[in-house]
């Protein structure tokens, strides 16, 4: 019963307009507040920006770096805003923290090369099995070229690792991407129009580790390759058949409605040559 009211607001959201998915999603957390974090975990939400006040840098705020209501910065490791109760909230073991530091310094170049601008950050955390996973995230402004008056692309790419045999050489790398984008379009011939949605794909690899590798460099090579794999796969379909198919229909509706208005002046012109001709 508990399960079919997560499903039930699953698949209300999905019918919901994407540009309001933050709304609508409180909104229905609200109606299942004892399984709410259960239910926005499953759902990939607009991301949000913060400021650690140890360093005073913006950090990306999600579902990968929360506790309750607040959220650690990957730079001070610290939560924002603290808890009333003077917890430290989930913190990653010293390994996997070390781990976060080096993937937030090489992913940080990563972000100006590949989307030259933006923000973005990498969140480590243990599992309950003792296999860790990584959540990278890219939030960015959408260039205002081609009459789009603004628009954001958000990039979630969660990446299990998992260690699959005895002596510690293989490791399965399962990525699951998603982008969420929405943008503003206002053209002269059609208006003001909204394009909006989210689009998932996943991809598993396994790689065998050599003995001279240290285990960190291998991971944050293996982390970069998967999700560069995954996001241009992801940028390709958006541009290629998410866009492409709204285009394809916004033309469409276009064709439809000037072959009616000039069905509407044929029939005009008629008329009047009818009421001439009587005269």
């Amino acid at each position: 019963m508990e399960q079919s009211k997560i499903e039930a607001a699953l698949s209300l959201i999905r019918r919901l307009p994407p540009q309001k998915i933050h709304y609508n999603a409180t909104a229905l957390s609200n109606l299942i507040e004892d399984q709410a974090d259960e239910f926005l975990q499953k759902i990939d939400q607009p991301l949000e920006i913060g400021v650690c006040s140890v360093t005073n840098r913006e950090f990306i705020k999600c579902e990968f770096n929360r506790d309750g209501n607040s959220y650690r910065s990957p730079y001070s490791n610290v939560y924002h805003p603290p808890f009333e109760d003077g917890e430290d909230g989930v913190v990653p073991m010293q390994d996997t923290r070390d781990l976060e530091i080096k993937a937030n310094e090489l992913f940080l170049e990563y972000q100006k090369l590949y989307y030259q601008g933006g923000l973005s950050n990498i969140y480590f955390f243990d599992k309950d099995d003792g296999s860790i996973a990584c959540a990278y995230v890219v939030k960015k402004d959408v260039d205002r070229v081609n009459n789009i008056e603004k628009g954001t692309w958000d990039s979630i790419n969660v990446v299990d690792i998992k260690i699959t045999d005895p002596s510690k050489k293989k490791i399965v790398y399962k990525c699951t991407s998603s982008v969420i984008l929405e943008m503003e379009i206002n053209d002269i011939s059609a208006g003001k129009v909204n394009i909006s949605g989210t689009l998932t794909k996943s991809k598993e690899e396994t790689k065998v580790l050599d003995g001279t590798t240290d285990l960190h460099a291998f991971h944050l090579k293996n982390i970069g390759q998967i999700i560069e794999d995954m996001e241009g796969m992801l940028r390709n379909d958006l541009d290629n058949f998410y866009i492409g198919k709204t285009k394809q229909s916004i033309f469409e509706m276009r064709d439809l409605h000037g072959h009616q208005e000039i069905e509407n002046i044929k029939k005009g012109l008629a008329k009047d040559l009818l009421s001439r001709q009587a005269v």
